[in-house]
């Protein structure tokens, strides 16, 4: 039973301000969704969820929980292809949940079976936000489950690209993490066994010397063979291309400690190199490790089937069936519901379509369409659901052959002879290679005249010490720091040489739709007669109950006492009605509330929706473009650095708030079809500027592609996003500024590594050159390397954060 309703700030369940809380039991909830949720958590004894953290749910939209969306689950041939695993009833499915973020979460989760009848486990894989459902399909099914998930404020979120994927093999295991894991167990045994060398050099140790050494040697072998695996690739590769990376002087390097350090042992010479051979390789493979974890946690090579559904409504022989979208043909009749994508191009077979192009093609405000009309795959319908004719297959679609000619631009974007190698490793291994065979060669000539017998111990000791590996220790362990700060901060990039490139940048360019403005938080003004408190209660409580989102909005936007409306009647692509006080309430268009021509109210530009009270029309509130949040100051900054250009597929009509924000000398282009975009982006890359482009839809796919760095905006992650170089969560935009200083002190902190590389080589050098390289003292001296750089670079990346004000 609800106690009562007051006004607190903030939703216990979900943190969302209100200033009508519905109160049970002394908490207080925005909506009866979140109470819900709190009830079912009460009734399972599920409450320690609200302790891990505070207010960590999500704002539950009862008017996304609808059967139809997961209707294609209870369709076996489509089921089959989502199953990861099947033995008699027990049945294995992941659903991937993008609202997953924080502790509170993964303990819901994985307590789905005391919520769900029928579920036996839940595992959650909180970085990919996946959770594994293993349940008994006598008891329940994938449709309930994705109901009790969607429930719980956790709608799970399928596309066409989940199908098709072959879902009972074994999970193929990082090979990486092996070699790794061998060269660390060889590194520690082989310092162990030296350790008596190092401290009684020239005795017998008891007559186990040999053992120690050839125990050394036995381990050695899987590191020089499987482990370094990785180098040798890579070093081949450069000699095939004709250029020279930093892995064939490291390869180069290992070879000559290897065979040298059997060559001492076999001759009983002095026990070799072997523990400082190990501790690079380890080093090494460790530091690309940690490069390569942040951006596996997402996949940035997406196509248009991320953004498609699995499925879509097919009404045939006078009833609604479930195909697989590979399976529609030219002639199917489509019923495409609320927020639903149109998944083929076709023709309004029946009703009036409200279709939401942005993505597609920047036009931020949605299309009205009537029966007849052509209709284009990848647009989204807002409001009553719609019947569509099919005149083209998915492969066939608008869409498709959109992000075709994007993929083509990636192509020939992408330099045959590129790797994830930084240019300026290239250019330090480069001159660093060429320095240290001056030194051996310099070491030769001069040994040869006065001492010609130490002549190969004085040479190989050069190469042995000068190895290029605190070079790529440098870059490897700095990028993968940077790559983790700046992924904290809502910037995911695709790797090191994106990195390299955000330094180069000169000129930055905006998309407008969505990247600029925000389309989920749209300015709204009322403009008519002063409504009162009661029907302004009266006209939130009936745009809550509204299919159109403008009207959901609008509902937020208000945030009043809910109150009893009655005879609620949604009416196709028109408004909506019912009965408060006695009196009709209708919202909607002019039409809908019968505004007659004597009535005048002023005029503002934007999507309207009108309020008629009995039989009066009260006025209407209008819908415009609004700035993200706090996003004015950040621009401003970068105008002081950068110059700039906003691009825009659409009309002019937010010219004069973009021109607010924006530097006075900053270009707006309107009006622009991806095409121009593009184009644009080539010339202005031709005259020598160097480009970072921010765009959110698919029409910006080609502009991203040829930018020397494309950054795709989404608010959510996980969603479908155009192909790009990095992606940025739209709160973070504000943090841009910052975030391109964070990548200039990433370039200070690996030259300042270089530098302290260098200075240990040169230690190094000052006995090899000598022929005086002792074991104990490249012992202390390699891995005391490798572990500076490590320190350094980490060390350097927290100061950077913490001097910009950014999360670690």
């Amino acid at each position: 039973m609800i106690d009562s309703v007051k006004e607190i700030e903030a939703c216990y369940h979900c943190g969302v301000k209100t200033k009508s809380p519905i109160v049970k039991q002394d908490h207080c909830f925005c909506c009866r969704g979140c109470l819900g949720v709190y009830e079912i958590l009460q009734e399972n004894e599920l409450c320690k969820y609200y302790d891990f953290n505070s207010s960590p749910g999500q704002t539950i939209d009862q008017a996304k929980q609808q059967a139809h969306k997961f209707a294609f689950l209870n369709d076996q041939p489509i089921l089959e292809q989502l199953l990861h695993f099947k033995q008699g009833d027990r049945l294995h499915i992941k659903f991937y949940l993008p609202q997953v973020h924080c502790s509170s979460c993964l303990y819901l989760l994985e307590n789905l079976y005391k919520i769900h009848p029928g579920v036996i486990s839940s595992k959650l894989n909180f970085a990919e936000k996946n959770l594994e459902v293993a349940y008994n399909k006598s008891v329940t099914s994938a449709f309930d489950l994705a109901l009790a998930l969607t429930k719980l404020g956790y709608e799970p979120y399928f596309s066409l690209s989940d199908l098709g994927k072959s879902k009972f093999k074994p999970k193929t295991e990082n090979p990486r993490l092996f070699q790794l894991g061998i060269a660390g167990f060889a590194f520690g045994n082989i310092m162990l066994l030296s350790f008596p060398e190092y401290f009684a050099y020239g005795s017998d140790l008891d007559g186990l010397k040999p053992y120690f050494q050839w125990l050394s040697i036995l381990l050695i072998i899987p590191v020089i063979t499987y482990s370094s695996m990785e180098f040798y690739k890579l070093a081949w590769g450069g000699i095939k291309e004709k250029y020279l990376n930093i892995d064939l002087p490291i390869v180069l390097a290992m070879a000559i400690t290897f065979f040298r350090s059997l060559y001492e042992i076999y001759h009983h010479i002095g026990p070799g190199y072997f523990d400082s051979l190990s501790g690079i390789v380890f080093f090494m493979l460790l530091g690309r490790t940690l490069q390569d974890k942040t951006y596996k946690s997402i996949t940035f090579n997406r196509d248009f089937t991320s953004y498609f559904p699995i499925s879509a409504t097919v009404f045939e022989r006078g009833k609604e069936i479930y195909k697989s979208l590979h399976h529609i043909k030219v002639g199917d009749e489509l019923i495409i519901h609320d927020q639903e994508v149109v998944p083929v191009d076709g023709l309004i077979a029946a009703g009036k379509a409200t279709i939401d192009y942005s993505f597609v093609t920047g036009e931020s405000h949605p299309v009205e369409l009537d029966a007849g009309s052509w209709v284009y795959a990848g647009g989204r319908q807002l409001g009553s659901s719609v019947r569509i004719l099919a005149q083209k297959t998915v492969s066939q679609s608008y869409l498709v052959s959109l992000w075709e000619k994007s993929t083509n631009q990636i192509l020939e974007k992408k330099d045959p002879q590129s790797t994830n190698e930084s240019n300026y490793v290239q250019k330090a291994s480069m001159y660093f290679t060429l320095g240290v065979f001056s030194v051996a060669s310099l070491a030769a000539i001069y040994w040869s005249v006065f001492n010609p017998a130490i002549v190969w111990t004085a040479v190989t000791a050069v190469l042995i010490v000068a190895c290029p590996c605190a070079l790529l220790l440098s870059v490897t362990f700095t990028h993968g720091h940077f790559l983790s700060l700046f992924a904290k901060n809502g910037l995911l990039v695709k790797g090191s040489k994106v990195l390299e490139n955000l330094n180069q940048v000169n000129h930055l360019v905006f998309d407008k739709t969505g990247t600029i403005t925000d389309s989920k938080n749209p300015h709204i003004d009322y403009v008519g007669f002063e409504l009162q408190e009661g029907e302004l209660d009266a006209v939130a409580s009936l745009a809550k109950e509204s299919v159109h989102p403008y009207a959901r909005l609008l509902s937020r936007y208000l945030n009043r006492v809910a109150v009893g409306i009655f005879d609620i009647e949604n009416k196709l692509s028109a408004g909506i009605t019912g009965v408060w006080d006695g009196k009709e309430l209708r919202l909607g268009s002019s039409e809908f509330v019968e505004l007659l021509s004597e009535q005048v109210f002023d005029h503002q530009e934007g999507s309207k929706i009108w309020v008629r009270i009995g039989d009066r029309v009260m006025g209407y509130f209008v819908f415009s473009s609004s700035v993200r949040e706090n996003l004015a100051s950040p621009i401003k900054e970068l105008g002081q650095n950068y110059s700039m250009t906003v691009l825009s597929g659409d009309l002019r009509d937010d010219e004069a708030l973009i021109r607010e924000i924006f530097p006075e000398k900053t270009n707006l282009l309107f009006e622009q079809k991806p095409v121009d975009k593009k184009r644009f982006i080539e010339n202005l890359e031709r005259s020598g500027k160097k480009i970072l482009m921010l765009g959110d839809g698919l029409n910006d796919a080609g502009a991203l592609m040829s930018s020397s760095v494309g950054v795709a905006v989404t608010d959510d992650i996980g969603y479908f996003t155009p192909g790009a170089d990095a992606i940025i969560e739209g709160k973070s935009l504000i943090l841009l500024p910052k975030l391109l200083k964070m990548a200039a002190y990433m370039r200070n902190i690996i030259w300042f590594s270089f530098a302290i590389s260098v200075f240990y080589n040169i230690i190094g050098l000052s006995f090899a050159v000598q022929g005086k390289l002792n074991p104990i003292i490249a012992a202390i001296l390699m891995p005391s390397s490798s572990i500076s750089i490590v320190l350094i670079t980490w060390l350097g990346s927290v100061l950077s954060a913490r001097t910009l004000n950014l999360k670690l």
